[in-house]
């Protein structure tokens, strides 16, 4: 009987460490994808081909969000963050870049989901090459909430180095500039700060048309069905 107790009191002991050996594990957490998906067809009277494409871009988070001062001109001018601002305040345009590199058919593969906000020069700093950065992204996030609240978050899809030699404009960069007509609209379903790490996460959907706009507009892209979601950090 003593023997068996002894060996009971080994199988049992030998059972907690196991145990205690599997709780330690470190626990595998997979990171979430940051991505811009989208269907995209050329406008009826912008391209004879009207092939729908389905787009899956993913962001590049080898690099970090840019932040510049909000150039003028197209496709900027129109918004209305683009008004004369206050003292002490200056207008910042925020740009992601995805890539679509499994795309084979559609011309463009890279896509910058920007957008504008006018901001406390206070809450930023200047660095080399025209670009700024926030002394924490909390405050960024602050102003997206508002914007959010507000339902009024100023958003832009842009294509770079576009050119449609076709009609006789070279354009440095196609965007639907705002959101002018009924069949455009987002949803920004959430935004979220993570404190521990100073990093932005925001998921939505819109739909856009890629146009240039001046006393008249015109259409080139639709873009339906767009979902995303991305991280500043």
């Amino acid at each position: 009987m003593k023997y068996l107790s002894i060996l009971f009191a080994c199988i049992l002991l030998f059972s907690c460490s196991k145990d205690q050996e599997i709780m330690d594990l470190p626990v595998q957490i997979e990171s979430p994808d940051y991505y811009m998906n989208f269907d995209i067809v050329g406008s009826s009277y912008a391209s004879e081909d009207q092939t729908l494409y389905s787009i899956e871009s993913d962001q590049d988070l080898t690099i970090k969000a840019s932040i510049t001062e909000a150039p003028g001109g197209y496709p900027y001018h129109n918004s209305p963050y683009y008004n004369p601002v206050e003292e002490g305040k200056i207008r910042l345009l925020i740009s992601l870049k995805f890539r679509s590199e499994t795309q084979e058919n559609f011309e463009n593969t890279d896509w910058f989901f920007e957008f504008l906000v006018v901001e406390d020069l206070e809450n930023i700093n200047k660095l080399d090459d025209e670009l700024f950065e926030y002394k924490s992204n909390s405050l960024l996030f602050e102003k997206m909430k508002l914007y959010k609240e507000e339902n009024n978050f100023p958003l832009l899809l842009t294509m770079p180095d576009f050119q449609e030699l076709s009609m006789g404009w070279e354009l440095g960069v196609l965007s639907n500039v705002d959101f002018y007509f009924d069949e455009e609209s987002y949803d920004i379903i959430e935004l979220n700060y993570q404190s521990s790490e100073d990093k932005i996460n925001m998921s939505g959907t819109f739909d856009v048309n890629l146009k240039v706009m001046s006393c008249g507009y015109y259409t080139f892209y639709e873009v339906r069905k767009a979902n995303f979601n991305l991280l500043i950090e």
